[in-house]
């Protein structure tokens, strides 16, 4: 979230006043109260307090079982939350609770009375007496909803971590450590204490004792209720910069890509929804013992300053974002999701790098921690990932609220955690199916984890490199595409015979580019094979789909350490250009180490050493090229970086007269992949541009009947596929394979992919779809614009929206004339 006000806040004084109304609400009041005022705000807020820790047992049931009834059952899921949750904050509120945090079906509220542990217990036993036999109504029948409550008495922190892109609050003390092992210990219906709450209760209050904790007479009538407090917001500046500068500051306790959702209509209800997530847990162990000093207190709050804003940049990065970071029982506790509240069609792929990347950066933590404390730091991770249909969206009330998610995948990643080595990422079978069949696992022995039956599987990840091109998974027949394939194989003739070829595949994603590219290769085993690959997370990333196509353009070894790696490379320019050896340390950035510069490179400017760099890989192609044929596939290029796309562009222009043959295989249109360096591409005679259109009725039906020929394809079956595929190969086999299992909804597979497109639209376009997916199946314009719940000015732009969608392929229109009748899938 970088640079709000220039890219967020283009809106009226009234509209940012609104909006800070809506942000206040996702924060705590000790939160409004300090970071937003004139004078900044200590790291921390130190207070006497008692906290309160209630989970609700009972909501994952609930979502569980309405997780196959569509938005209607999220919609449920949501007022069912929402109605527990309002009484539960007006039972708090009226012992002056304040909520700090919420953590799906759990939140943490803390007082700060001269008697805030008798406050505290007394709060909890009127929970429990009140709220004790809960029902939540749901169309399914009745769900009992049960509450667990540890408290822990003494000094509190309230640390805040972050920068401008994310912050986020973490308790330490006594009292955070107190709750932190009696949220263990309260089983449903149980008030759990903690020492210094024990030692400020009266014996009577106190049903048993093991160890130093007790567990609260539930019977025990509670102190009557104090003097209610209303939650104040910090006065509004009346100067627009003001106000921008405040918005601001809320918007980085939201989760990225969630103030997306509420710049339209600050005061418009964010829709729970069930959504594919990918959930990581981390439990950052081995911490130093928090010393009593001012001092030592600095140091270990600039180490998990430190942690936090380097982690949370790495999950960014990866297109995660961080949820909330506790105390564990044993360190902290951080969760970051995958999926929610933005999609994208990789997110597994995508936590398990971030994963990598997180244990990857410790080394450099330890090390500036040890510098910091001015003693030896050895912080550590224990990593646990799941994927799932999870219920995401606000938990709380319109007084109070957070993002979250909640479910059984989200419980079992937590588990996970808890399973994993310090060092180690293990990860769910849910999630291993969302992997390429090229990452490095191994299977652990499966383990036995509360709420499972039986033991659940898991795999531990080890190093994968993200640079090397995937291997795409033929689990498909090949059908159609024969003159595709035939232009291809011209091309390829014409490059083996020196005139070298380059050719832009584009349509859309699971379309087939990638398997035509497979199709290809049965005829080229003259051809040296160079394949790179785009990463979606990787625009600030230079030359990272370069990588691997120069270590088997110098035949480096990736098993081998870097020193011998830097020697092959060497070696292999020798061998290639043997007269711009003095140019080695230009590849640096391509090949992934440094080269100290040559007399040569260093008098070169950044502007002259990129021309050099480009020429000098260009010549590396020819000159392997007058060798043996090249074939370079370049996959997903629209996520090429800049100076990739350069670097490819440039290599393009060359190749007229040499054996080479570029594939280039990518999701846009050549009006909006081949701008800037390469716009001229178009205009060479040996480029050509293929569109990679869908099968038709035909041929994707042959490729369903292909997939599902053990048991052949019913006509209400065919009518499904041709409805839901239409035919795009990727969505046909997935839906086949779902068919083969007896299933007809949308696959797992496919729920990151749609939600991903989805996800991509502007807020106005967004709800257009989701008003119309509440309408109904078949609708028009004139039901839509009946029902439509937003601003007039919105309603005369649905014709507009509606044709947008239609074109995106998320809405058809299944009647055009005389009055257009729209269906949704």
């Amino acid at each position: 979230m970088d640079n709000h006000p220039a890219r967020l806040f283009p809106h009226s004084l009234e509209h940012l006043h609104q909006l800070y109304q809506t942000l206040s609400t996702y924060a705590p009041s000790e939160v409004l109260q300090r970071e937003l005022r004139a004078d900044a705000p200590p790291t921390y807020e130190q207070r006497d307090a008692s906290l309160l820790f209630a989970d609700v047992s009972g909501f994952t049931a609930l979502s569980e079982r309405l997780a196959g009834v569509g938005r209607e059952g999220a919609e449920q899921v949501t007022d069912a939350i929402n109605q527990y949750f309002s009484a539960m904050l007006e039972i708090l509120s009226e012992y002056d609770g304040s909520v700090l945090k919420f953590g799906g079906d759990a939140l943490v509220v803390a007082f700060y009375q001269t008697e805030h542990a008798r406050q505290a217990t007394s709060a909890a036993l009127t929970l429990q007496q009140r709220m004790g036999q809960w029902q939540a109504k749901i169309s399914l029948g009745k769900v009992p909803l049960r509450l667990g409550i540890g408290l822990g008495s003494g000094e509190l922190l309230i640390l805040r971590l972050g920068n401008r892109q994310r912050r986020e609050i973490v308790l330490l003390g006594t009292a955070a450590e107190e709750i932190a092992h009696a949220e263990e210990l309260a089983a449903a219906g149980e008030i759990v204490v903690g020492p210094t709450t024990l030692s400020a209760l009266p014996p009577t209050w106190v049903q048993r004792q093991e160890e130093a904790m007790g567990w609260v007479e539930p019977t025990m009538s509670p102190m009557p209720p104090s003097a209610r407090k209303t939650r104040v917001l910090p006065p509004l500046s009346p100067h627009l910069a003001e106000v921008e500068a405040q918005v601001e500051t809320l918007a980085t306790y939201l989760p990225e890509g969630l103030l997306e959702r509420l710049l339209l209509d600050p005061s418009a209800q964010l829709e729970g929804e069930h959504r594919m997530v990918t959930v990581l847990f981390v439990n950052v162990v081995n911490l130093p013992a928090y010393p009593p000093t001012d001092d030592g207190r600095a140091a270990i709050l600039a180490i998990l300053q430190d942690y936090f804003v380097t982690m949370q940049a790495i999950i960014s990065r990866f297109g995660g974002a961080v949820n909330k970071i506790d105390v564990a029982h044993e360190g902290y506790k951080l969760m970051a999701l995958f999926g929610a509240p933005i999609a994208h069609e990789d997110d597994a792929v995508r936590a398990v790098q971030a994963a990598l990347a997180m244990q990857g950066a410790i080394p450099e933590l330890n090390q500036r921690a040890s510098e910091q404390l001015r003693a030896s730091v050895s912080l550590d991770q224990c990593i646990g990932l799941n994927s799932g249909i999870v219920f995401a969206g606000n938990v709380g009330t319109n007084a109070r609220r957070e993002y979250s998610v909640m479910g059984d995948h989200v419980n079992l990643a937590a588990r996970i955690m808890g399973q994993a080595e310090p060092g180690s990422i293990l990860i769910s079978a849910e999630t291993k199916y969302f992997l390429p069949a090229t990452t490095p696992l191994t299977a652990v022995p499966p383990v036995r984890v509360k709420g499972k039956l039986k033991p659940v599987p898991l795999f531990l990840v080890g190093h994968w490199d993200m640079l090397r091109p995937l291997a795409v998974q033929q689990r498909a027949p090949f059908v159609g595409r024969s003159k595709e394939l035939a232009l291809m194989n011209e091309a390829l003739g014409r490059a083996a015979g020196g005139h070298g070829q380059a050719l832009y595949l584009h349509g859309e994603a699971g379309i087939g580019k990638s398997r035509l590219s497979i199709e290809l290769l049965p005829g080229t085993d003259a051809f040296l094979l160079l394949e790179g690959r785009s990463l979606a997370y990787g625009f600030n990333i230079p030359y990272h789909p370069w990588r691997p196509i120069l270590h088997t353009l110098l035949a480096i070894d990736i098993n081998t350490p870097p020193d011998l790696q830097a020697q092959a490379a060497h070696e292999g320019l020798a061998r290639l250009l043997p007269d711009q050896l003095h140019l080695f340390p230009l590849l640096g950035p391509i090949l992934g180490f440094d080269i100290p510069h040559t007399p040569t490179t260093a008098q070169l400017s950044p502007e002259l050493r990129q021309q050099r760099l480009l020429a000098v890989v260009s010549d590396l192609f020819q000159a392997r090229a007058a060798q043996q044929p090249l074939l370079l596939i370049m996959d997903d290029v629209q996520w090429l970086d800049d100076v990739s796309a350069s670097l490819l562009a440039f290599i393009i222009r060359q190749i007229g007269e040499t054996a080479i043959l570029v594939l280039i295989l990518g999701r846009l249109h050549p009006k909006e992949q081949l701008v800037g360096q390469g716009s001229d591409l178009p205009t060479l005679p040996f480029f050509a541009m293929l569109e990679i259109q869908e099968l038709s009725r035909n041929e994707g039906l042959a490729l369903a009947q292909e997939l599902l020929s053990h048991r052949g394809l019913s006509e209400s079956e065919q009518q499904l596929i041709l409805e839901r595929a239409g035919g795009n190969p990727l969505y046909i086999e997935e839906l086949a394979e779902a068919l083969a299992n007896g299933g007809s909804e949308v696959p797992d597979t496919l729920h990151g992919l749609i939600m991903s497109r989805i996800d991509r639209l502007s807020e106005s376009h967004r709800r257009v779809l989701q008003v119309a997916s509440v309408v109904g199946r078949r609708f028009d314009e004139p039901m839509l614009c009946g029902v439509y719940p937003y601003s007039d000015q919105q309603v005369l732009e649905i014709h507009t929206h509606l044709n947008y969608l239609t074109e995106q392929r998320l809405l058809d229109l299944e009647r055009p004339d005389p009055f257009p009748l729209y269906l949704t899938d």
